[in-house]
């Protein structure tokens, strides 16, 4: 079993969580940004089949940024993660057990390249 994806660049996890108050105690929690639910709604048109993988698996990523400035490739990877969740590719990230992460030369947009195997 393997499957591959080709997807958009995703938000850093500076832009995929902000801080947000509690409307009554004022507290400070994170909840997902705007650009972080566009991105995980936005990925249906990417994964057009429903794949529920149950077992662990490996995965290897080559994020593409859009420009030359470095970046910090272990930022993308929560909102990645939990766009695939949400979008029935696996039943929970819990099930990756192992993964491979590259910083490709950058591309107009950016991208991901994305292999899921069965470990």
């Amino acid at each position: 079993m393997c499957i591959e994806f080709e997807l958009p660049l995703p938000p850093t996890l500076n832009q995929y969580r902000v801080p947000t108050k509690h409307r009554t105690t004022g507290k400070l929690f994170l909840t997902t940004s705007k650009e972080g639910k566009a991105y995980k709604s936005g990925l249906r048109e990417y994964i057009t089949k429903i794949h529920n993988i149950s077992h662990n698996v490996h995965v290897s990523i080559i994020l593409y940024p859009k420009t030359k400035r470095l970046i910090d490739i272990d930022n993308y990877l929560k909102c990645l993660f939990d766009g695939l969740t949400e979008n029935n590719v696996w039943l929970d990230d819990s099930q990756v057990v192992s993964m491979y992460v590259e910083r490709g030369e950058p591309v107009k947009g950016g991208k991901v390249y994305i292999k899921i195997s069965k470990k």
